[in-house]
C-alpha cells in the first residue's frame, strides 16, 4: 500500500531527526524544511544529508535498543520452546522460567551499563554525576536502578545521557511487564488443566 509506505517513511524520517537533535543539538535547517508550505522533497534531501553525515554514535544507540528487545524476545521464545520439554513438574518449570527471565534482564541491564560507561568516558555525551566513581560496577548500579524504574538516587545523568536513561526506564518497564505477562500465561497453562 503506497499510503502506508509513505507514512512509514515519514515516521522513519521524524525518528531520525529526533535522534539527531538529541545527539547533536538542534539543526537550524529544520525550521526551513519543516516550516509551513514546504515540500517533502526538502525533507528527503535533509534525510539524505543526515545519512551522509550520520554520526556512528547514533547507529550504536539505535542498534543497542534493538539488541535489547531482540535479546529479550529470543529468551522468551526459547523458554516457550523448551519449558514444555522439561521433564519436571510444571511448578518447577515456572521457577526455571523466572530464573531465565532474571538472567535476560541482567544481561539487558549490562548492555545499558556498557553504554553508560562508554558514554561517560566520552566527552560528547555528558556524564554521570554524584556518587559515581567511573567504574563499570557503578555504571551497572546506575543501570539497574534506572532499568527497574527505581529512580535516581546517588547517581544522576547529565547532558545527553539523560535521554538514554529515559529510554532505559521505558525499555525496562516494557520488558519487565512483558516477562510478567509471559510468566502469567505459563502459570495459567497448569491452572487450567488442574481446575477444569
Amino acid at each position: 500500500d503506497c499510503c502506508f509506505g509513505h507514512s512509514a517513511h515519514r515516521i522513519q524520517l521524524l525518528f531520525r531527526v529526533v535522534l539527531t537533535i538529541t545527539a547533536q543539538g538542534f539543526d537550524p535547517r529544520l525550521k526551513a524544511i519543516f516550516g509551513k508550505g514546504k515540500r517533502d522533497s526538502q525533507a528527503r534531501a535533509y534525510s539524505r544529508s543526515l545519512r551522509k553525515t550520520h554520526d556512528s554514535r547514533l547507529d550504536s544507540k539505535q542498534f543497542g535498543g534493538g539488541a535489547r528487545v531482540a535479546l529479550h524476545y529470543e529468551f522468551l521464545y526459547q523458554l516457550t520452546k523448551h519449558l514444555p520439554r522439561l521433564r519436571i513438574r510444571h511448578r518447577f518449570r515456572i521457577v526455571v522460567g523466572v530464573f531465565a527471565a532474571l538472567i535476560a534482564h541482567a544481561l539487558e541491564v549490562w548492555i545499558f551499563a556498557v553504554a553508560y560507561y562508554a558514554m561517560h568516558h566520552s566527552e560528547a555525551w555528558g556524564g554521570l554525576s554524584g556518587n559515581f566513581g567511573g567504574t563499570s560496577t557503578d555504571a551497572a548500579y546506575f543501570s539497574f536502578t534506572t532499568y527497574t524504574t527505581l529512580g535516581f538516587g546517588d547517581i544522576e545523568p547529565t547532558g545527553h545521557l539523560r535521554f538514554l536513561a529515559g529510554i532505559e526506564s521505558l525499555t525496562g518497564l516494557v520488558l519487565i511487564t512483558w516477562t510478567a505477562s509471559f510468566l502469567y500465561l505459563e502459570m495459567r497453562k497448569d491452572w487450567d488443566t488442574q481446575y477444569d
